[in-house]
């Protein structure tokens, strides 16, 4: 095989397994999806593709009482205070390096502060997720988690 003739062949070998890296990329890139319950146990982080291939983490509250009623109130933005804090996005902005995530961002509604985050999964059922101040991190493990679907209300009307 000539020079000319070997390199044409990578070229056309690396067209036919690019799909295949991206896809297992894509595919492991989601491997923290699902809902991961927070220490608290007040509330899961349901994870998903934020659309770009990253992880976007929205707060979801345990009890109907909570999702009904708590609400942002410790937000400094204005536009944002006030929101109903059930479903809110929390986890976002991160970036694969590894099996991890970095230099991403979450938010702390007990605070109404956001900070810099990385995630790790631990195992199977444990997600470590770090707020960052500068090189200082505190984590927590969220476990997995599988919502109690909760019973719609009898509205029927008894006279």
């Amino acid at each position: 095989m000539t020079s000319v003739s070997f390199r044409r062949f990578l070229s056309a070998a690396a067209l036919c397994f690019t799909p295949f890296v991206l896809s297992n990329a894509a595919a492991e890139e989601l491997s923290i999806a699902g809902n991961w319950l927070a220490e608290s146990g007040d509330a899961y982080i349901q994870m998903k593709d934020c659309g770009d291939g990253t992880p976007c983490g929205y707060l979801m509250l345990i009890g109907e009482d909570a999702q009904a009623n708590a609400i942002d109130d410790q937000n400094p933005d204005a536009t944002l205070a006030g929101r109903k804090m059930h479903g809110i996005k929390m986890v976002w902005g991160f970036k694969a390096k590894g099996d991890n995530w970095k230099g991403g961002k979450i938010y702390d509604p007990n605070s109404g502060k956001t900070y810099k985050s990385k995630m790790e999964r631990l195992s199977d059922t444990e997600l470590k997720v770090s707020g960052c101040v500068g090189p200082f991190c505190q984590g927590q493990v969220w476990t997995a988690y599988t919502p109690v679907p909760v019973k719609a209300k009898d509205t029927t009307i008894s006279e």
